[in-house]
């Protein structure tokens, strides 16, 4: 081979799968523009309030994370992946165990959480919730584990893989970061908070070859901040008064400090296997 069809072939090994990772990216925001048009103007739903107090927006944010998979089931060929299978719809014990053990630690951050800000002067109270409002979130939490983790891990993190692991890591990060600022302003400190969490998912799922455990902890994480610390009407089991600015740090600090637990208890655990 000619010494510039190697470097043509070298630059295309790096410029596609990137633009593939950017088109995914476009897809993901029209396909929340189409959930947003659907919710808002045919089924004329409000904008405001949390979609687990509303059947109807449970339901539209439902059917956003079912068309994410959708979108990677059918494109899988394209990421040279040949069955569904091998995209990381399997289970095994290294997940299970990864998962487990992940839910102790967010609780035990959550215990840590009321303690260290109680402490500070803040007052913890049982909150305000109906069983339909807490089964709702529920099931949206699970489905955007789910439709997040297939669309940005099976789907855009393999779509990177050829970059290699470090440039699949930043990118892949980065894109699933970006994506949470569709509709919303920028903030560095939002940025972090998707980040972080964002490059654990990937290395779960890279560690794991599985999709199920990253969902779960993702959908966790999420579940756990909404029931105690974003506060929604009909939904937290707790809610707190007095030094929010506390929280907030305790907060931001259990949560980075959970991440890395998490992610040091699953490398520990793929040594030992």
């Amino acid at each position: 081979m000619k010494r510039c069809d190697m470097k043509k072939s070298k630059l295309n090994s790096y410029v596609v799968p990137f633009v593939y990772a950017l088109l995914a990216l476009v897809l993901f925001s029209w396909l929340l523009e189409l959930t947003y048009f659907v919710s808002f103007q045919v089924f004329e739903l409000s904008q405001t309030g949390h979609g687990a107090l509303s059947s109807q927006k449970t339901l539209m944010n439902l059917a956003f994370d079912g068309l994410l998979v959708i979108a990677v089931l059918v494109s899988h060929k394209l990421l040279n992946i040949p069955s569904i299978k091998d995209l990381g719809f399997r289970n095994n014990r290294l997940s299970n165990r990864i998962v487990f053990v992940s839910l102790g630690i967010m609780i035990f951050q959550y215990f840590l959480i009321v303690i260290a800000s109680t402490a500070a002067g803040t007052r913890w109270s049982l909150g305000s919730f109906d069983m339909m409002s807490m089964f709702r979130a529920i099931i949206l939490m699970l489905g955007v584990g789910i439709g997040e983790e297939v669309f940005f891990r099976a789907g855009i993190f393999n779509i990177l893989r050829p970059l290699g692991r470090k440039p699949a890591y930043i990118f892949g990060g980065l894109i699933f970061a970006f994506a949470h600022f569709f509709g919303e302003s920028f903030h560095i400190l939002r940025l972090l908070g998707t980040l972080l969490p964002g490059l654990l998912f990937i290395y779960v799922y890279e560690q794991t070859n599985s999709i199920w455990p990253g969902s779960i902890i993702h959908a966790s994480l999420n579940l756990f901040s909404l029931l105690m610390i974003h506060q929604v009407s009909g939904v937290s089991l707790v809610s707190y008064s007095g030094h929010e600015n506390i929280v907030s740090v305790i907060w931001t600090i259990t949560y980075t400090l959970t991440l890395i637990a998490i992610a040091y208890y699953v490398r520990r655990a793929k040594l030992k296997q």
